[in-house]
């Protein structure tokens, strides 16, 4: 089970719902807005581990939203879903610090995302060491030994590099 938290942020309650019931299906605790004002007092009182913001028309409404999550929560993952593709919103979004602009993704599409970014936002932080007490600093043993799996999980072997 998840205990993640994920954060809509939609103005259309029907798109709204349809995600949120995939997302509550896998697991994940969805708190869902309707309105801009709702999802960015939630910003600032629930802790998220993923942002889901739309944008309706080629205004880019979702803009200060994505503006506030990355100024508060820098790490958490924000996707930006689209009835309307637009590039210049999608170049603003990505610039901005979106992790991905996508076009209305059915249902099956979206929960793997949120899985993708979930597990990529879990990863190894790049600057902790990962010790044991008997085997002691495994960041060298595991790059040493496979540094394509060591790539996989994050982590860089001396010298800087980093499997693919």
């Amino acid at each position: 089970m998840n205990t993640e938290t994920v954060l809509l942020i939609f103005d259309d309650m029907q798109e709204m719902e349809i995600y949120g019931t995939m997302l509550r299906g896998l697991g994940y605790k969805a708190v869902m807005c309707g309105s801009l004002a709702e999802g960015i007092n939630s910003l600032d009182t629930e802790d998220v581990s993923m942002v889901i913001v739309s944008q309706g028309t080629h205004a880019f409404e979702g803009r200060q939203a994505l503006e506030r999550a990355l100024q508060l929560r820098p790490k958490v993952p924000v996707v930006v879903v689209a009835r309307v593709l637009d590039m210049k919103c999608y170049l603003e979004a990505m610039d901005m610090g979106a992790v991905d602009y996508l076009e209305r993704p059915e249902p099956g599409d979206m929960a793997w995302i949120v899985d993708t970014q979930m597990r990529q936002a879990r990863r190894v932080d790049l600057s902790a060491r990962v010790t044991d007490p008997v085997l002691g600093d495994l960041v060298p043993k595991v790059t040493a030994r496979n540094p394509q799996a060591a790539g996989g999980l994050g982590l860089r072997a001396a010298g800087g590099f980093q499997g693919s």
